[in-house]
């Protein structure tokens, strides 16, 4: 019996230990941002990009996140981007979410809050196809105006889900930066990170963050898609980080601006070698490609690990089982 104990404390240690690094501790936001209901509190504003008339101070790019999801050209100018994108009137980012599949998307006007930060908030819920885990994400997305000038604007957004596995853990952030590229055309550069404020056990943490990246990149797509099918042009793709370059032409098709083109970049690289599956609500983590593996199911996994601790758990009885045989052994040997 005292052998018996002997292995059960340590594998129920061990196990009791495992659980401990996967749960999520402390608060499931930074100290730094703010609760969703106070995103939704403030004075409504019309946020609008200021004319190119007068001096103008030279425009410097911030610092990008971690990997490129999207480097594309458009032919619209800054103030047409802007307008069709990010007005108080435009319907454009509800089509980009309904594009995905998204339900019940709701997008508030921009506010100007206590901090004197212009925000506008975004809620939409995502069906997931999977038979083992949640059927549907909550996302709740909270867009930032940096910066806004004739030079170029910044838009910061972050991302975080509801209702899936370890989605308190961490949230996706996304950085929109564009300028001019000529007098009729821009570029629109998007790049983005998943950023996780709780523990998340390592190899969990890397699917997560792949996984997130693949999602986010494969919603950027369907945006392009329906920017070019409004205002034409030619879809090409790259690979690379943030900063990366390189590109294959994917598709061209007749533009329907003058001849304009449109040039699509995605990161690859930085997404990971495997092909990007579906994405979860757009800037959502791709919750449904992260529940689709079992690695990162929550009772999947936890099934795994009790397997393991069972086996290593035989793994130390076996010199007992074999000094017993040995045993047994010796006395039908002695008869």
């Amino acid at each position: 019996m005292l052998e018996h104990l002997r292995l059960a404390v340590p594998a129920a240690a061990a196990l009791f230990w495992v659980l401990g690094r996967l749960r999520p501790r402390g608060d499931s936001k930074p100290a730094a941002a703010q609760p969703a209901a106070d995103q939704d509190e403030g004075e409504e504003v019309q946020v609008e990009l200021p004319s190119g008339k007068g001096p103008q101070l030279p425009f410097a790019p911030p610092a990008p996140f971690r990997s490129v999801l999207l480097d594309v050209t458009l032919p619209m100018s800054l103030a047409a981007v802007w307008l069709a994108l990010f007005h108080n009137a435009s319907a454009l980012l509800s089509d980009f979410h309904s594009e995905l599949g998204d339900r019940d998307v709701r997008i508030s006007k921009w506010r100007r809050q206590k901090d004197d930060k212009r925000r506008r908030v975004l809620r939409y819920t995502t069906p997931l196809k999977n038979a083992l885990g949640p059927r549907q994400a909550f996302n709740t997305e909270v867009l930032e105006a940096v910066h806004l000038s004739a030079g170029g604007f910044v838009l910061r957004g972050r991302c975080d889900s509801e209702g899936v596995p370890f989605a308190s853990a961490f949230a996706n952030h996304m950085q929109w930066v564009a300028t001019p590229h000529g007098a009729h055309s821009c570029r629109l550069v998007i790049t983005g990170e998943c950023q996780f404020h709780s523990p998340v056990w390592g190899p969990l943490k890397g699917q997560i963050d792949r996984e997130s990246v693949k999602g986010m990149s494969k919603a950027y797509r369907t945006l392009v898609r329906l920017l070019e099918r409004q205002y034409g042009g030619v879809e090409t793709a790259a690979g690379g980080a943030a900063g990366g370059s390189g590109a294959v032409t994917l598709a061209k098709q007749p533009s329907k601006l003058s001849g304009r083109r449109v040039a699509v970049g995605a990161d690859a690289t930085a997404a990971g070698a495997a092909p990007a599956v579906a994405g979860a609500g757009g800037e959502g983590a791709n919750v449904a490609a992260l529940l689709a593996n079992p690695q990162t199911n929550a009772a999947v996994f936890l099934a795994v690990v009790m397997i393991m601790v069972v086996i290593w758990r035989l793994a130390f009885m076996q010199p007992m089982l074999m000094q017993a045989m040995r045993g047994v052994a010796s006395a039908v040997a002695q008869r």
